[in-house]
């Protein structure tokens, strides 16, 4: 007589080895394809945002050798009324740039939603302001914002409209910046709230057209829910755009007059840039990256309340 197969334990311990091995190569191959991202990120982030800290906690001018303060540059900066007035230009300046760009952008993706004729074109021609390059369109416009030679004060005094002076001005330079920034934003945040109009059901509007839901109550009830994770996306994208802006405050006004349009990312040039104070700079930037960081985990946060996902 053969002798007897193997028990129903051991079956199963085999059973267990096979698939644990099957789990051990399948995490392996895993780790494989991602290591390259991994070696990357930690080459061009980890590792420079480590020795960005570490720098933040150095007296240290590029010329002479650099000492230990510790926390001594953030003590600093929160005790600078000048850094305190870039925080609060960027904060206006984001505020200004969020109530401008998204209701008008949202108002153009639902206009090209509809059957308009040469969709094409007006998508493209939304979009253009975002591909062109920073510097042009801040040399272009601050030529057009010219108080005697440029084109927008001679336009508006065909309406007998005296235009105000524009980047001269305190108050009008920070409207004439967020101004700016929201033409350049307006084509890209138009794309995103198209996407999101495109992919509400159908049959929800439907269903909302029998119900005798329309107009602007039919915006309010049903469409802005279904497509609130776009809405979600580009309110936090704009947030970190925002608070980086940098190349249109350095071409069209330099930070001025009398640092009205100064942010955070412009005071951190001119430490950096102008004054070689590169851990008053580098403790900037880790203060800028911290907010973000905070703002975008309390945007996640609030998402739950008001975000609605299909699926």
């Amino acid at each position: 007589m053969g002798s007897p197969g193997p028990g129903p334990q051991t079956v199963t311990v085999r059973r267990r080895r096979r698939r644990s091995s099957y789990q051990t190569r399948e995490a392996l191959t895993g780790f494989l394809f991602l290591s390259p991202s991994f070696v990357f990120l930690t080459a061009f982030v980890f590792i420079p945002l480590l020795y960005l800290m570490y720098v933040s906690q150095l007296h240290w001018n590029l010329i002479s050798t650099s000492s230990y303060v510790g926390l001594n540059n953030y003590a600093h900066l929160f005790h600078d009324a000048y850094f305190t007035s870039t925080v609060r230009n960027t904060i206006v300046f984001t505020a200004g740039v969020m109530v401008l760009t998204l209701p008008t952008a949202f108002a153009a993706a639902f206009l090209l939603n509809m059957r308009l004729r040469e969709r094409t074109f007006y998508r493209s021609a939304f979009l253009a302001p975002y591909v062109f390059p920073l510097v042009a369109s801040g040399i272009v416009w601050t030529l057009m914002l010219q108080p005697q030679e440029g084109v927008v004060n001679w336009f508006l005094s065909l309406f007998g409209i005296a235009g105000p002076p524009w980047l001269n001005s305190g108050t009008w330079a920070m409207v004439a910046i967020v101004l700016v920034t929201s033409w350049q934003y307006f084509g890209f945040y138009t794309l995103i709230f198209l996407s999101g109009l495109q992919g509400v059901p159908r049959d929800v509007l439907e269903a909302a057209d029998v119900d005798g839901v329309s107009g602007a109550r039919r915006i309010w009830s049903v469409t802005l829910p279904m497509m609130s994770s776009s809405l979600f996306f580009a309110t936090v994208i704009l947030v970190i755009q925002s608070f980086q802006v940098f190349t249109q405050v350095f071409v069209m006004t330099g930070g001025g007059p009398d640092s009205a349009t100064t942010t955070i990312v412009f005071y951190l040039y001119q430490e950096a840039f102008q004054f070689f104070q590169m851990g008053t700079a580098a403790t900037v930037a880790v203060l800028l990256l911290m907010s973000l960081v905070v703002l975008t985990l309390l945007q996640l946060l609030a998402s739950r309340r008001w975000v609605y996902y299909e699926s």
